[in-house]
């Protein structure tokens, strides 16, 4: 199977490694999961042999975003070899690194960083729901409290005749 050297900042490297032992996979395998992830449904296939397929001045590539703006220059003692990429994941990544127009490596980045950016997102919000336990504070035991609630609901007419109108 072909293999694939791509750069890649220390941080993310150490991230890649805990997440793999987590799931008792290898580096190896995980990246090549992710990657291949990251081609699932996301078009059909071959859909990228019609790129530049249609000549019309009026259609415009949109201007391309702005990614890895974390790592810095490209450090050979951070280099992270992938082995065991099958020959379509491996033309999906070149396809998909030439509509960007970017490089094989750069691409497999753009999606370990889009991992762990949607993966940052879950943990900020499981930590700020988590600062809310304990946030309740009241003199009342939990029974008063409960008592209460319960004596403080009105009652409501609306599904008498039913639940649907």
């Amino acid at each position: 199977m072909p293999q694939i050297s791509l750069y890649i900042d220390e941080e993310t490297l150490k991230k890649i490694e805990k997440t793999a032992k987590k799931e008792h996979i290898s580096i190896s395998k995980w990246v090549g999961n992710h990657i291949k992830r990251s081609f699932n449904s996301e078009y059909p296939e071959n859909c990228y042999d019609l790129y530049g397929s249609i000549k019309d001045e009026t259609m415009v590539a949109e201007s391309q975003a702005v990614y890895n703006a974390g790592i810095k220059e490209k450090d050979p003692n951070y280099i992270l070899n992938i082995g065991d990429i099958d020959k379509r994941l491996l033309e999906s990544l070149k396809n998909a690194a030439k509509i960007d127009r970017t490089s094989l490596s750069d691409e497999i980045i753009i999606i370990i960083e889009s991992f762990f950016n949607k993966r940052k997102t879950v943990e900020n919000n499981t930590a700020e729901w988590l600062k809310l336990a304990g946030s309740w504070e009241d003199e009342r035991s939990a029974d008063e409290i409960i008592a209460d609630i319960k004596n403080s609901r009105t009652e409501n007419r609306r599904f008498e005749d039913g639940l649907f109108d």
